[in-house]
């Protein structure tokens, strides 16, 4: 428990200012718009990312749709599929 006590005490020294500040309307606003750009933007680039990712799969489909087509599977084939993965 001492070094506990003693990281408490060195965080707690580090800072002379206290942990709540009183800020204007003005500065809150500032932060509150920022933040929402930010978040705009973040969820902009993935929404790009997630589209991009559905235009690769509807390409494998598409792929693997064209595959099946061009080789026919005799009727006696077998084919050995891992289960449970």
């Amino acid at each position: 428990m001492q070094w506990l006590r003693s990281l408490f005490v060195r965080l707690t020294s580090m800072t002379s200012t206290p942990l709540f500040t009183r800020v204007s309307a003005r500065e809150l606003l500032e932060e509150q718009l920022f933040e929402a750009e930010r978040l705009a933007l973040e969820h902009r680039e993935a929404a790009a990312h997630h589209a991009a990712l559905g235009r690769m799969y509807a390409s494998r489909v598409k792929r693997l749709t064209n595959d099946k087509r061009a080789h026919p599977e005799p009727r006696s084939a077998t084919h050995l599929v891992r289960v449970g993965v």
